[in-house]
């Protein structure tokens, strides 16, 4: 998993990392979480993060985590695009 978490933007490493030790302790089942991964072009996406622990059977260690990536980043940039425009009516409005 080094290679990975080596991957992931600064801001959202201790995040991730402290939702991903839940996982393994066996306090959360699953987690959901946006986050920058730097891809094969050494460009950071967004991408949805989903987690879930596998195990035997309840109260039991974890036994394997099943993980996916989504990437999101079109999603984000409109997004980012939308809150950019907001702010800007904004000024707009209090010029008047």
């Amino acid at each position: 998993m080094a290679w990975y978490e080596n991957r992931i933007h600064v801001d959202d490493l201790e995040k991730r990392t402290r939702l991903y030790e839940k996982l393994l302790l066996g306090k959360i089942d699953e987690y959901n979480l946006e986050i920058r991964v730097l891809n094969s072009s050494d460009e950071y996406k967004w991408v949805k993060s989903f987690s879930k622990a596998v195990k035997e059977s309840e109260g039991q260690s974890v036994k394997k985590i099943i993980h996916t990536l989504v990437d999101i980043s079109n999603e984000k940039e409109k997004t980012f695009e939308v809150e950019a425009l907001k702010n800007k009516l904004k000024e707009l409005d209090t010029k008047k």
